[in-house]
Parts: structure tokens; sequence; C-alpha cells
């Protein structure tokens, strides 16, 4: 996803493992939050994704940036984008 940050266009990766621990750490299990994710703890996903690219981003700085549009695609980052497969499908023997 990507979002306007300091006057750049910035492209933000689904968290790593260390990403999600630093999540857990500041709002416990991300399993508990279920569909219906804090807005503060929105602002701090996309704070951590953000952080990875541009090392000196505030938090604050990083909500300031947020709009409806963007708020709704930040839980995106906590799981993958499934990709196809390239590979043919298995056959039946």
């Amino acid at each position: 996803m990507k979002i306007q940050f300091k006057g750049s266009e910035l492209e933000l990766d689904t968290l790593n493992l260390n990403q999600l621990i630093e999540v857990e750490t500041k709002f416990g299990s991300l399993a508990q939050l279920g569909k219906d994710i804090p807005l503060a703890v929105v602002r701090y996903i996309a704070y951590v994704a953000v952080k990875k690219i541009c090392k000196d981003a505030i938090e604050d700085e990083v909500g300031a940036c947020l709009n409806l549009e963007s708020i709704a695609g930040i839980p995106k980052l906590l799981t993958p984008e499934p990709k196809l497969s390239e590979e043919r499908p298995l056959e039946p023997a």
C-alpha cells in the first residue's frame, strides 16, 4: 500500500515478524483484535511500517498523514497478500 509521508510516496510492505512483535508488545496479542482494530493500533501499525523506511519518523507525524482511505488499508499490512502460483495445478493420478 502507498501513503504520502513528508512529501514522498512510500510503499509500505507487510510487517515482518519483528515488527509484529513490536506491535504485540505495545498492544497485546494481535489474534485478540479480531475484525475491529482500534485506531490507536492502526496508527501504530502504520508507524512501524513507515519507520522501516524513514528511521526518523514520529508516530504522530505518521498519524497526521493518514486519512479515511489510507486507514482502511493499514490492517492489510498484518497479513501478506496471497500470490498466485505460476506452477501448473496438480493433476489427478
